[in-house]
C-alpha cells in the first residue's frame, strides 16, 4: 500500500499519460472496444487513484445513449420506467415540465456530458426515447456540447418490422429518432451503419434519419454509410464542408452522386460502382478515389467520371470472367493513361469474383504481364504504386522490369504481386533498372525471380550505393544444381546496402 502512494505522489501524472491509450476509440474492432472499456472500468473500480483518470477516458466515447439516461437517472432527474426491478437500461421518463436545468443535480451531470467527445446512437429503436421530451425543454442549449463524432446503426439483432410498417402507415417516425436530438453543430463526422433487414420497408425511415442528422450537423467533415439500401444524398447538398465521403452499397445509381459533385472540398471518395446508369459526372475538387465493384464497372465509371483533380486512385475489383482479365485491365489502366495521367498514388488489387474462386484456388493463367501495365507506363508522375493480381499467374521478363523502372522515375514504393510462371521469369539482375532510374525508391517488393551463373558477365553496378530500405522479392530461383545463393546476397548488398528486408532463397 505504501508503495502504490509513493508512485502516485512522485508521478502523478503517469496515469493520466497511460490511460487515455486504452481511450476506445482507437480501437479498430468491436472486440478490442469492448475490451479497452471493459479495462478502463476495472481500472476505475480497482483503485482510487485510477478511477478519474479512467472515468474521464470512459465517458469520452459512449457505446449508447444509455449511460447518459442511466447517470440522469440515478441523479433523479429523470424516472426510470422499470425501476422497481432495479434494472436502468436507458428507458427513462423526464416527468416535469420545467426546465431540466433548474434540477440540483443537473450540473453534474452536464459536467459528464460535456465529456463526451464520440456516441453510438440506435435511431431505429422501437423504445420510447426521454430526449424527445427532455431536449426542448433546454432551450437550444446542447446536452452533449464536445459532440465530434456520431455513429448511426442499430443496437439490436433487427427492428420489429410490424411496429416500423405502421409507423410509416401513419406517417410518424420510430421511437428512436428522439436520440437524433443529441446531435449538435459540433459534430464534424457522422457514420450510418444499416444492417441487413428482411424488408425494403425500412428505406423512408433511412432516408429520413440521414436528412435529420445532417440538418442538425451542419458542419460536417466526413461521412460514412454503410447500408444494405442505397440512400439518397440530397441532404448533402448544403454541406460545403464535407471532405470526405466513404459509401459501401451496391444499388447506388451515378445520378445519386450527382449532389457530391456540387460540394466545393470534397477531397476524397469511397464508393462501391455498378453501371446502372451512364450519367457524365464531374467532381471538381476530388483528389482521392478509392472504387470497389467488378473490374468492368470500375472501368465504366472512370471512363465517364470526370476528376481533374485526381491525385490518388484505389481500385479493389472483382473479375467474373478471368479469361477477359488482360483485356479489361489494359482497357481500365488505358483510362488512367489518357485522363488521369497526374496520378502520383495508385493501388490496384485485382481478385477472382466469389463464384470463380469457389472452384478451387489453382491460379488463372492470365497471360503476359506486358499486356496489361502497358498503359501504365504513361502515368509518369506516380511515386507510389500498388499493383496486387491475386489468383492469377502472369509471365513477365526483365524487360518489363525495365520499362517501369524507367517510366516512373519518381517511384517512392512500388509493390507488385502474382503468381509466376517456371522460366518465364525477370531476372534477379533487372532490380539495377530501378537503381538507376528511380532514386527515391525506398521500398520494393516483386514476386519470384530468377538468377543465373549467365547474369553476372555484363552487370554494370551503379556508382553510388542506393538508398533503399526494404527488399522483398517473394523467392529467387536457381538453374538446377546450381546455388547462388551467395552471388545473390553479395548483389543486393553491393547495390541497395541499406536493405533492412531480406530477399528470401
Amino acid at each position: 500500500m505504501t508503495y502504490r502512494r509513493s508512485i502516485c505522489d512522485i508521478l502523478p501524472d503517469l496515469i493520466h499519460d497511460i490511460v487515455p491509450y486504452l481511450n476506445p476509440e482507437y480501437c479498430d474492432t468491436k472486440e478490442d472496444t469492448i475490451c479497452a472499456r471493459y479495462v478502463l472500468l476495472r481500472c476505475a473500480l480497482t483503485c482510487r487513484d485510477f478511477t478519474t483518470p479512467a472515468l474521464n477516458v470512459l465517458w469520452r466515447s459512449l457505446p449508447s445513449d444509455k449511460p447518459l439516461v442511466n447517470l440522469l437517472s440515478t441523479l433523479g432527474v429523470v424516472q426510470s420506467l422499470i425501476a422497481e426491478r432495479g434494472d436502468l437500461n436507458g428507458v427513462a421518463e423526464y416527468c416535469s415540465q420545467d426546465d431540466p436545468r433548474t434540477h440540483p443535480q443537473w450540473e453534474h451531470f452536464k459536467g459528464r456530458a460535456s465529456q463526451v467527445h464520440a456516441i453510438t446512437l440506435d435511431p431505429f429503436s422501437t423504445r420510447p426515447s426521454v430526449w424527445t421530451k427532455l431536449v426542448p425543454l433546454l432551450r437550444g442549449e446542447p446536452v452533449l456540447p464536445a459532440l465530434r463524432r456520431v455513429v448511426l446503426g442499430h443496437q439490436s439483432t433487427g427492428l420489429t418490422f410490424q411496429y416500423m410498417e405502421a409507423e410509416l402507415h401513419y406517417g410518424h417516425h420510430v421511437h428512436g429518432c428522439g436520440v437524433l436530438q443529441l446531435i449538435t453543430p459540433s459534430v464534424r463526422h457522422l457514420s450510418l451503419l444499416v444492417r441487413a433487414m428482411r424488408r425494403r420497408s425500412a428505406t423512408l425511415p433511412v432516408r429520413e434519419v440521414l436528412r435529420e442528422a445532417c440538418t442538425l450537423a451542419p458542419d460536417l467533415e466526413s461521412l460514412y454509410i454503410s447500408s444494405f439500401i442505397g440512400v439518397s444524398l440530397e441532404a448533402l447538398q448544403n454541406h460545403r464542408r464535407l471532405r470526405t465521403v466513404d459509401i459501401e452499397y451496391n444499388d447506388v445509381p451515378d445520378y445519386g452522386l450527382e449532389p457530391l459533385c456540387e460540394l466545393p472540398h470534397l477531397e476524397s471518395l469511397s464508393l462501391v460502382v455498378n453501371t446502372a446508369s451512364t450519367v457524365p459526372l464531374t467532381m471538381n475538387y476530388v483528389r482521392v478515389l478509392v472504387l470497389r465493384g467488378f473490374l468492368i464497372d470500375t472501368e465504366a465509371f472512370l471512363d465517364r467520371v470526370r476528376l481533374p483533380q485526381l491525385r490518388s486512385l484505389c481500385i479493389a475489383a472483382a473479375e467474373e470472367h478471368p479469361a477477359h482479365l488482360i483485356q479489361h485491365s489494359a482497357n481500365t489502366f488505358r483510362v488512367l493513361s489518357n485522363k488521369y495521367a497526374h496520378l502520383t498514388e495508385l493501388r490496384v488489387e485485382w481478385r477472382k469474383s466469389t463464384a470463380v474462386q469457389d472452384r478451387g484456388p489453382v491460379p488463372t493463367l492470365a497471360g503476359a504481364l506486358c499486356a496489361v501495365i502497358e498503359p501504365l507506363h504513361e502515368l509518369h508522375e506516380l511515386r507510389d504504386a500498388t499493383l496486387h493480381f491475386h489468383g492469377f499467374c502472369f509471365a513477365y521478363s526483365s524487360s518489363d522490369i525495365q520499362s517501369l523502372a524507367e517510366s516512373w522515375p519518381s517511384l517512392e514504393t512500388f509493390h507488385l504481386e502474382f503468381v509466376t510462371l517456371e522460366q518465364r521469369r525477370a531476372g534477379f539482375e533487372s532490380l539495377l533498372h530501378f537503381a538507376r532510374n528511380c532514386p527515391h525508391l525506398r521500398a520494393l517488393r516483386l514476386p519470384t525471380m530468377e538468377l543465373t551463373k549467365d547474369a553476372f558477365d555484363e552487370i554494370a553496378y551503379p556508382k553510388k550505393p542506393h538508398p533503399l530500405r526494404e527488399l522483398n522479392v517473394a523467392r529467387v530461383t536457381f538453374p538446377e544444381g546450381n546455388d547462388l545463393s551467395w552471388e545473390m546476397i553479395q548483389l543486393a548488398q553491393k547495390v541497395f546496402p541499406h536493405a533492412g528486408s531480406p530477399v528470401s532463397v
